[in-house]
């Protein structure tokens, strides 16, 4: 069963809650099977504001608003890199978040 938090721990110190902003990077890459050698990213790495941390067993996800093209994103973040059952080719490693100084004011 999911569950739905307000908040999400960087570290021991840092949570972000709503609003808060961070800095995303990683994430899922194409491995085609033909080139093994060669992955694409096809993370989106930049600036979101957090909204909130969903948990479905031992898997993590962020919902999350980009900060510069204002789309709704979900990022993975916790748990095991896994391949997608959907479509093929698809691995999903989990993003990379580091927390963001709020400016201030802010």
């Amino acid at each position: 069963m999911a569950q739905l938090h307000d908040e999400y721990h960087l570290s021991k110190r840092r949570v972000l809650r709503k609003g808060d902003l961070f800095r995303a990077s990683g994430g899922p890459v194409y491995e085609d099977r033909r080139a093994p050698v060669l992955k694409t990213r096809i993370g989106r790495p930049g600036i979101y504001r957090f909204i909130s941390y969903l948990v479905q067993r031992k898997r993590g996800w962020i919902n999350c608003q980009h900060v510069s093209r204002l789309s709704y994103e979900t990022l993975y973040v916790t748990g095991p890199t896994y391949r997608s059952p959907a479509i093929p080719g698809v691995v999903n490693r989990p993003y990379r978040v580091t927390g963001i100084k709020n400016p201030r004011g802010a």
